[in-house]
């Protein structure tokens, strides 16, 4: 029987499925050149908009500490 050479088939099946993956996560992480960076007063206007529960639950989630630093960096220190 004679061999079959699949290594065309298989690399652009591998691309495809590398593409989507990088489309999926460029929907859920944004990062590289879309990415948007916000100045700190956008920051600390969406924060002052966020819903009370949310800014508890996020405070929760990064820790004390971190929210400290984090607010140092948008306020500046006090």
């Amino acid at each position: 029987m004679p061999e079959r050479d699949v290594t065309g088939q298989s690399v652009q099946k591998t691309l495809k499925t590398i593409s989507n993956l990088r489309h999926r996560m460029q929907e859920k992480i944004p990062y590289g050149p879309l990415r948007e960076y916000m100045t700190k007063q956008e920051t600390r206007l969406m924060l002052q908009n966020v819903d009370p529960a949310a800014k508890q639950q996020l405070i929760r989630r990064v820790g004390d500490e971190e929210w400290r630093r984090m607010m140092e960096d948008l306020y500046g220190t006090s």
